[in-house]
């Protein structure tokens, strides 16, 4: 292992470096010039990048720039799925998923190994411009996808996606803004829904869950809002998880049926215990 370590104060930074990666124990008068920043970092939440970065001196994350650039992927992307299957109407996930996620790395993991086009079926071909190949399996179906993600640890996959999971101690509303945090700072993040749905998590804080009890009968929405949800009133399943007293759920972007968004509440087509299910999955891969 080698260990550069710019500093200057060369003996000291050594020392202190070595100590903080358990090779030797601190001295007195290390541990007494230690006392400022680890106090420092025990007061912050440790999600919070900027302000670690402002304790090592690091350049702030620039989470408008980080927005932005979420904004301008998911919303080709949207545009590229509803070109791609033709209307609104039909299930597009795995076309509006990959095409974000190929828009904001430029990495077009999430395509076929055979390759497939970025917003057309129909006339694609290998040799149109926006013909793509990836790691996915077969068809690259949201299916294909789901699959190979959750199988990641022993496919082509491993070297680009980890598993995030839960913690014991967290609850779901916990667990979805620790995620949340991570993607507004920077991270990718695609989610898996059962077997046949996946999506990404998009940048832009949490959003506030909107009760739309007054749609449904209970536990579905009234015919009327089933093929025009109304997203900003809370359709499709806001209520269940108001029932539930969840205020704030991640934000995503929504390329099942009927619903074609470039940045949604997590509800958009799952309800609370849908939710519950999720896998979630970081992009690694630099």
């Amino acid at each position: 292992m080698v260990i550069q370590i710019i500093g200057n104060d060369p003996e000291k930074d050594v020392k202190q470096w070595l100590n903080y990666l358990g090779l030797i124990l601190p001295s007195k008068q290390q541990e007494e010039d230690d006392k400022d920043i680890l106090n420092k970092i025990l007061e912050v939440i440790l999600h919070d990048i900027n302000k670690l970065n402002e304790i090592w001196g690091e350049t702030e994350v620039d989470n408008k720039i980080i927005i932005e650039k979420y904004k301008e992927s998911t919303e080709q992307a949207v545009k590229d799925a509803i070109n791609a299957v033709g209307s609104e109407s039909p299930p597009a996930c795995n076309v509006c998923t990959r095409a974000a996620f190929y828009h904001l790395t430029g990495d077009p993991v999430l395509f076929p190994k055979k390759g497939s086009c970025l917003d057309e079926f129909l006339k694609c071909n290998s040799s149109s411009s926006n013909f793509l190949k990836g790691k996915i399996s077969n068809e690259g179906s949201a299916n294909d996808i789901v699959n190979d993600l959750a199988n990641y640890n022993t496919n082509e996959l491993k070297d680009y996606f980890t598993e995030i999971t839960k913690f014991e101690t967290e609850t779901y509303e916990q667990f979805w803004k620790r995620l949340q945090d991570l993607v507004d700072n920077g991270s990718v993040i695609i989610g898996t829904y059962k077997t046949n749905h996946v999506f990404m998590m998009v940048a832009g804080g949490m959003c506030e869950v909107i009760n739309n009890i007054e749609h449904t009968n209970g536990r579905c929405l009234n015919e009327e809002y089933k093929e025009n949800p109304i997203l900003e009133q809370g359709d499709k399943y806001g209520f269940s998880f108001a029932i539930r007293n969840i205020k704030m759920v991640s934000r995503i972007i929504e390329c099942g049926i009927t619903v074609k968004a470039a940045s949604a509440a997590l509800y958009a087509n799952m309800d609370y215990t849908g939710a519950m299910q999720i896998k979630w999955y970081k992009y690694i891969k630099k």
